[in-house]
């Protein structure tokens, strides 16, 4: 049974058009093609040459920013190329840094930093960059979604992949490196993993194995300007091909993957716990349903759990034998 505040929500997108999801339509047809161009194991991981500020130091962890080129700045427009990031650090240091994708509309870095400093108190160090679209990249007027069209969430996926491929890779420099993420976070992440040619720790949380059924099946279907793609009838069947290019389920599984951590909520009305269960079965990962909870009330009520499968994606990794370190 889906959690009352998953099926309530689709009201508010009826009401609210701010909250809607395409209403630019299909955008670039050459941008679309991003869904179809898998980045793999088989691709380099572009370096990435960083000049951290001085440290910010609170309780418990600190803070050090830095700016740097996206990888993928020739396919973004100028206000996107540069990418923000965070590194929040355990006060003592730490060998092991994750690196945090934002969830659908998570600008800013507040909340990843709520999960980043429980991960601190686990010694963990966590990267949290903007994407493309988000943030300080923001292309769209404030008051629009930062996605307009589809053509932008393939950009959008598509340099969120190379420039976590690429902070991944950062992290490696570190000690042991991991990837995660919230809801399209989660999704995010696992595409990063699944397209990395060394072992990493992986928690996809409240994460589907691509974007076509959270958007098709999910409460966010409610949420889509039909009208703007063309009409119901013949966009959906197209959205549906589309979107489904980008399924982690195209990409064969990798070693690491079976000690990786996939969470679920039990009564997620967007993020449907079958979605999870299929990103699990194909890795053969372990899945952790929490029952009795919905997509936000995960989120919102169980921060230290999902911390802790975090935490644990790092163990099992080095458990499995998988770790390069």
């Amino acid at each position: 049974m889906i959690h009352p505040l998953d099926f309530l929500a689709p009201i508010g997108f009826l009401l609210d058009r701010r909250s809607r999801v395409f209403e630019d339509g299909w955008g670039d047809p050459n941008d679309l093609t991003l869904l179809d161009r898998s980045l793999t194991a088989a691709d380099p991981v572009p370096g990435l040459e960083v000049s951290w500020s001085r440290k910010e130091e609170h309780p418990g962890f600190r803070i050090r920013r830095a700016r740097f080129a996206s990888p993928v700045a020739d396919r973004l427009p100028p206000a996107a190329r540069v990418v923000s990031v965070d590194w929040v650090e355990p006060a003592q240091g730490a060998d092991r840094t994750v690196v945090l994708l934002p969830a659908w509309n998570d600008e800013g870095f507040d909340a990843r930093r709520r999960l980043a400093t429980r991960l601190a108190a686990r010694r963990i160090g966590s990267f949290i960059a903007d994407i493309p679209f988000y943030g300080r990249r923001r292309v769209r007027a404030d008051a629009k979604p930062a996605i307009g069209s589809v053509a932008d969430f393939a950009v959008m996926g598509h340099g969120a992949v190379a420039e976590g491929r690429a902070l991944v890779g950062l992290a490696a420099t570190i000690g042991r490196a991991g990837v995660s993420g919230y809801s399209m976070g989660g999704n995010l992440a696992a595409y990063v993993s699944a397209a990395m040619p060394r072992p990493i720790a992986t928690a996809p949380l409240a994460a589907s194995h691509g974007p076509s059924p959270v958007y098709l099946q999910g409460a966010l279907r409610r949420a889509i300007d039909w009208a703007a793609l063309g009409g119901r009838g013949e966009a959906e069947p197209r959205l549906a091909q589309l979107l489904g290019q980008a399924s982690v389920l195209t990409l064969p599984p990798l070693a690491h993957h079976r000690a990786a951590v996939v969470v679920s909520a039990a009564r997620d009305g967007f993020v449907l716990p079958a979605f999870s269960r299929a990103l699990a079965a194909h890795w053969e990962a372990e899945l952790r349903t929490v029952a009795g909870v919905g997509h936000g009330t995960l989120l919102w009520r169980h921060k230290d759990l999902l911390a802790d499968a975090v935490r644990d994606s790092f163990d099992r990794l080095e458990v499995s034998g998988a770790s390069e370190r």
